[in-house]
């Protein structure tokens, strides 16, 4: 088995096909239930129903770096998977799997929430994080929340997890965006650049971004990271994970081989390698040996890819503060499918990887 890779060059032909899907009205299995005639888990020996697939990731951050160490170490061939890595945008990579384009996303939550919540036949299945990732930083000028009324915030897209998190981080510091333009500028580096040539006065960053932030002599105003967040949830179309069951705990398995792998700090250097690969940035980079050191520390990727209910619902209320009326029927067992964990779980796999690291 055996990986092939794209890097945005064939992204066109996703979205022209993820422009197909259309709306679709169903009841998404969750917490267990099969939806009727579902294959489970383990049938035909638990070999991958669908051998060959494609997977599409969002974000550059080294919290990806799972997903890169699946298909350059060996682990989605370990477990049957011949896989077509293909890096596009977060707000189109989920609806891709509705069309059948993509198989597979792992990238931000936010978007598949968001799609749960217009009737498209999408589930969460596995994370990887479960706790924010952002930190609020600011102009070195800004020393009260206050005086950030009436001035511009970077967010990276309307209506993403930055937006709803800057909301989020607003609400904490007892304020609120009102008298705010939130700034649509794209990813943690546009943002972190726009803070720092004063086109901003804030912005939520993600490291090593916060890192480069701070150099430069922006101020950390709320740090986030110990707040229940879901971050690079792994997302199917219902169907999918119908069809194919042994397939979507092959991959998810690859991903808890990978994260394991990631923590030995003997494969520090060949990790490093490959952070810096897909990054597309020297070894030495500041970026890659802060992505390196952040999330091989234990605690900051899941040993365990459940998704966590307190980082669910706290995107489920995050969006319904945003828009209370388009998100009024949005519950988080309408997006959650743990069947897919359970079995992995119950199988005594990740204790096989674990061990007892697994109940600390």
């Amino acid at each position: 088995m055996g990986v092939s890779v794209s890097r945005g060059r064939t992204w066109g032909r996703l979205l022209a096909a993820g422009a197909l899907a259309t709306a679709l009205s169903v009841s998404l299995v969750a917490c267990g239930d099969d939806g009727g005639g579902t294959a489970k888990p383990g049938a035909n020996g638990g070999k991958p129903e669908k051998a060959s697939i494609t997977v599409t990731y969002g974000s550059d951050s080294a919290s990806t770096a799972p997903l890169w160490i699946a298909a350059d170490e060996g682990f989605f061939a370990k477990h049957g998977l011949t896989v077509k890595v293909v890096h596009g945008t977060s707000s189109v990579g989920a609806i891709a799997t509705v069309s059948g384009a993509a198989d597979i996303f792992l990238g931000e939550a936010t978007t598949s929430f968001q799609a749960v919540s217009r009737n498209q036949p999408l589930e969460i299945v596995g994370a990887l994080r479960k706790l924010s990732d952002f930190k609020l930083y600011v102009r070195p000028d800004i020393t009260n929340v206050e005086q950030l009324k009436g001035k511009k915030v970077a967010i990276s897209a309307a209506g993403d997890s930055s937006d709803m998190a800057t909301r989020q981080a607003f609400t904490e510091l007892k304020s609120s965006t009102d008298g705010m333009t939130l700034l649509p500028t794209g990813n943690s580096s546009n943002r972190v650049a726009a803070l720092t040539t004063g086109r901003v006065s804030a912005t939520l960053l993600t490291e090593p971004s916060a890192t480069k932030a701070k150099k430069a002599g922006m101020r950390e105003m709320l740090d986030q990271t110990d707040k229940p967040f879901l971050g690079s949830g792994i997302t199917i179309a219902n169907k999918f994970g119908k069809s194919n069951p042994n397939t979507v705990v092959a991959f998810i398995e690859s991903l808890v081989d990978s994260i394991h792998w990631l923590q030995d700090k003997a494969n520090k250097d060949a990790a490093m390698k490959v952070i810096s690969k897909w990054q597309a940035k020297p070894i030495d980079d500041p970026d890659v040996v802060r992505g390196y050191n952040t999330y091989s520390t234990p605690g900051e990727l899941q040993m365990d890819p459940t998704p966590d209910a307190a980082a669910g619902q706290a995107m489920v209320t995050g969006l319904k503060a945003m828009d209370a009326k388009a998100y009024a029927n949005l519950e988080l067992d309408k997006v959650y499918n743990l069947t897919f964990v359970k079995a992995i779980e119950d199988s005594g796999y990740l204790t096989k990887v674990w061990g007892d690291k697994l109940k600390s």
